[in-house]
């Protein structure tokens, strides 16, 4: 039996905004994801390739090797009957990268072969809710027999060599494999890029929080992004801080305490920049 190959459905003209029946919609709707996970599924496995971002503001090429960062990259196909399936497959990335941080690219791929072999079944007269149930029970035995199969990676070679498989660089894999093993589950890793032909780690003591600074103002090093205090006061609040009597009794209370700088860490600041800073 001879095979013919799918055309892709972006070789198709662009038509007009208009309404879609079956099959058309079911086909449009899989033809975004198709396009879509035909590309990302390159970057997958040990021996993926790079995809290729070209931004015409800053006339600058990106080489992207992740599922996330490149479809943050792709706000359409410039069709909207396929951007419908494209934007799903997109936001179902994006909320797994929010969660777990990788496996965007595996998602894609699997996410695809369910949708076309489900798409098979109800053109071949299958009941589409119990079908949707059969994929539900076999997901859920599929985690059972992945979470049997798992084992915990311990150890800075064991660590080292994850880092490894999505590196694909020895040196910088050492190096992330000892600073995992030392810093442990908990640790926070700050990467950033100087223009030198090696590799260079510092190890800061202390505490990190996830929250940002609220204003450019407060920043001591501006050019880091960052604000370091020595021997502030510190006001730990459970209520958002947005009246600026509030930020005003925190501050003569830690100048009555002899401190020369306060920080605040609460659970929102609003309202003040231009009133109490």
């Amino acid at each position: 039996m001879k095979r013919t190959q799918r055309p892709s459905p972006l070789s198709r003209p662009v038509t007009r905004p208009g309404l879609a029946f079956q099959p058309d919609a079911g086909n449009q709707f899989f033809g975004g994801i198709a396009a879509l996970a035909d590309m990302l599924a390159l970057t997958l496995g040990p021996t993926s390739g790079p995809v290729m971002s070209y931004d015409e503001t800053r006339r600058k090429v990106e080489v992207l090797d992740d599922a996330a960062t490149t479809l943050r990259r792709i706000l359409g196909l410039g069709r909207p009957d396929l951007d419908v399936g494209a934007m799903l497959l997109r936001g179902v990335v994006w909320r797994l990268e929010q969660q777990v941080g990788d496996g965007g690219a595996t998602a894609v791929v699997l996410m695809r072969a369910l949708i076309e072999e489900g798409m098979r079944q109800v053109t071949s007269g299958a009941n589409a809710m119990r079908l949707i149930e059969g994929m539900r029970r076999g997901a859920a035995i599929a985690l059972d027999a992945l979470h049997a199969q798992s084992s915990p990676v311990t150890g800075e070679r064991s660590l080292a060599a994850v880092a490894r498989a999505v590196m694909q660089d020895d040196d910088l894999a050492a190096v992330l494999g000892e600073m995992s093993y030392l810093l442990g589950a908990d640790g926070h890793l700050q990467i950033e890029s100087y223009v030198a032909p090696y590799l260079e780690r510092q190890y800061l003591g202390g505490a990190h929080y996830g929250a940002e600074i609220g204003s450019m103002y407060f920043y001591t090093e501006p050019e880091r992004k960052r604000t370091v205090l020595s021997s502030p006061a510190v006001a730990l609040l459970d209520k958002p801080l947005n009246d600026a009597e509030q930020a005003v009794a925190l501050l003569e209370a830690a100048i009555n305490a002899g401190r020369k700088s306060l920080l605040i860490i609460a659970p929102d600041v609003s309202g003040l920049r231009s009133t109490c800073w």
